[in-house]
């Protein structure tokens, strides 16, 4: 039964990565049904030697989310994005979900231009916000 397998090993969950994770998804979660955005071509399952990308965007709220994923088998640390669906005069504040890379204010004819990303190991996934301000 599952119910009983989830009560058995309940003293293994990490709840604090649980809530974490479940915030994040609300958070996010609030673009789904807005603009998505391919922002990298399509890797398909086989192929984990380069980053995917993609964007979800709310015009009216002026508000999104990036994500983006260097798999196991994707040398470089380092991928720039051209985004979708901005404004190139406006301002934007971009955060990471993280917090690992500060706030910043960007213009956004330079988040067209190329968002650049870092993961220092493979298998790491990103995830930014992007708000109008």
């Amino acid at each position: 039964c599952i119910q009983a397998a989830f009560y058995h090993d309940r003293d293994r969950i990490d709840w604090a990565a649980l809530r974490q994770a479940l915030g994040e998804w609300k958070k996010v979660s609030q673009y789904f049904f807005n603009d998505f955005y391919v922002l990298t071509p399509y890797r398909g399952t086989q192929n984990d030697g380069e980053w995917t990308a993609y964007m979800y965007f709310d015009a009216v709220k002026n508000a999104g989310a990036v994500q983006a994923f260097r798999p196991a088998g994707c040398a470089e640390s380092a991928f720039t994005v051209q985004l979708k669906g901005l404004a190139a005069q406006a301002l934007y504040l971009v955060s990471d979900a993280d917090g690992a890379v500060p706030e910043r204010k960007v213009r956004g004819s330079e988040l067209l231009g190329g968002l650049h990303l870092y993961a220092a190991r493979p298998r790491t996934a990103l995830l930014l916000y992007i708000r109008g301000c």
